[in-house]
């Protein structure tokens, strides 16, 4: 799943990828450069939408933070 979650935020480079699984939930904290936190969200969140629904369908995983670091 961590692979996963990051090619969805391809061509950015992503430094790490953690999840936590709490109360049978999954939880993912992407940590990426934090001038590229922008478009890795997109305008009006749309790029996390996107990959918040394809990590779920896919991996179960409820919720994608993106962090900047």
């Amino acid at each position: 799943p961590s692979e996963f979650v990051k090619n969805l935020f391809q061509p950015i480079r992503v430094r790490q990828v953690r999840i936590h699984d709490a109360n049978g939930s999954k939880l993912v904290v992407v940590e990426i450069n934090r001038r590229d936190k922008k478009r890795a969200i997109g305008h009006d969140g749309s790029h996390i939408k996107i990959a918040r629904k394809l990590a779920k369908r896919h991996h179960g995983i409820e919720d994608i933070r993106v962090k900047g670091v």
